[in-house]
């Protein structure tokens, strides 16, 4: 491939672009023979080319993350049947019993449990979004057992208008001062890990959620205690 260049009419050497004399016999260049374009390239700046090829880079990464973040992730954790909602159901009525007497009593309670209890919930309550301006419709809801310490890993698949999107919480459970809570390990809003603040407020997204399960919230802030392993969670009362 020849080189760009403008030839000397003196003496025939080719000199680099952006030359006005020529670099061997110093004759002055005729540039009018020269096509614009070629000039254009002699003008420009090294600068220019590697700016050009960070906003560029800078743009496919925009675009990666946009798709990442509106690939929702799949659901996690096993499911049970109705029946299994309904013993969890009876599990958590059992405690707010024992919590109104004031017995220190624990519930166990399967991870298949759990979610399809979740599941019998969205069922009857189609009203339960995401607040805070955004409103979303929740389609479903799960809940993973880690080995520990990772604790809970909750998703959340919800639809804002057309758009599918999911969040991704994992955690350990906490209560503390009369609240339960996830201590956030990790978090993804889609296939997006979102680092510190970010999964924070992933993790606020998530609570918002729960909140509106009032009977349920109700209940996990007066736990003493809330511990998860081997694929089951257990639910244990106050010492009075």
């Amino acid at each position: 491939m020849t080189r760009p260049g403008i030839k000397c009419p003196q003496c025939g050497n080719v000199n680099d672009l952006g030359r006005v004399f020529c670099s061997k016999c110093g004759s002055r260049l005729d540039l009018s023979k020269v096509s614009t374009r070629i000039l254009a390239r002699g003008m420009q700046k090294p600068h220019d080319s590697m700016y050009r090829l960070l906003r560029n880079l800078l743009l496919l990464a925009l675009i990666a993350a946009l798709c990442l973040l509106l690939w929702p992730a799949g659901l996690v954790g096993d499911t049970g049947t109705v029946k299994e909602a309904r013993q969890f159901a009876a599990k958590i009525a059992a405690i707010q019993r024992a919590q109104q007497a004031g017995l220190y009593v624990f519930e166990v309670a399967t991870e298949r449990e759990v979610n399809a209890y979740i599941a019998e919930i969205l069922k009857q309550n189609k009203n339960i979004s995401q607040s805070e301006g955004m409103r979303m419709g929740i389609e479903a809801i799960t809940v993973r057992v880690e080995p520990l310490p990772k604790g809970l890993t909750v998703v959340i698949l919800a639809n804002w208008g057309p758009v599918r999107l999911s969040y991704e919480v994992t955690g350990v459970p906490v209560v503390k001062q009369g609240l339960f809570y996830l201590d956030v390990q990790s978090a993804r809003w889609g296939h997006l890990p979102l680092p510190g603040p970010a999964g924070q407020w992933v993790s606020q997204r998530v609570a918002n959620v729960f909140s509106q399960m009032r009977r349920e919230r109700k209940m996990l802030d007066q736990l003493g205690r809330f511990d998860v392993g081997d694929g089951r969670i257990r639910l244990v009362t106050k010492r009075t």
